[in-house]
């Protein structure tokens, strides 16, 4: 039992795309421990989950009296996955703000009868 409390007192991930193998780590070793008749109680396990999650991700958890083991593990996955995903996506926008900053193409089909300076002074018939 020693071996396993010691693996889970030094499980931490550091970053958000660490959460996901420790938590896989932590079902291994709740699993391991119920298969040894090894139980811990349920207030220990969500301390465990709790702790090795990111500070970051600690405040923006919110864990009610009647959550479970699996339902907090599924939850920090989700979020995890999702703030993943914002991180990525505000990336991509950044990106694509920037290249969208470029002045429009005087030859482009939509800009036939906008005034560009030096070019297309000439009215259309």
């Amino acid at each position: 039992m020693e071996k396993w409390m010691s693996k889970l007192r030094l499980l931490k991930a550091r970053n958000k795309k660490e959460v996901f193998n420790i938590l896989n780590e932590i079902e291994e070793i709740y699993s391991n421990m119920e298969e040894n008749n090894l139980n811990l109680s349920k207030e220990e396990k969500m301390k465990f989950v709790y702790n090795i999650m990111p500070s970051c991700t600690q405040m923006k958890i919110v864990i009610d009296n009647d959550t479970t083991v699996d339902s907090l593990i599924k939850k920090i996955r989700e979020f995890t996955k999702y703030e993943i995903y914002m991180e990525d996506t505000s990336y991509i926008r950044r990106i694509e703000s920037k290249q969208d900053t470029r002045p429009d193409d005087p030859m482009d089909i939509d800009s036939i009868n906008r005034k560009y300076k030096g070019i297309n002074n000439q009215k259309q018939s």
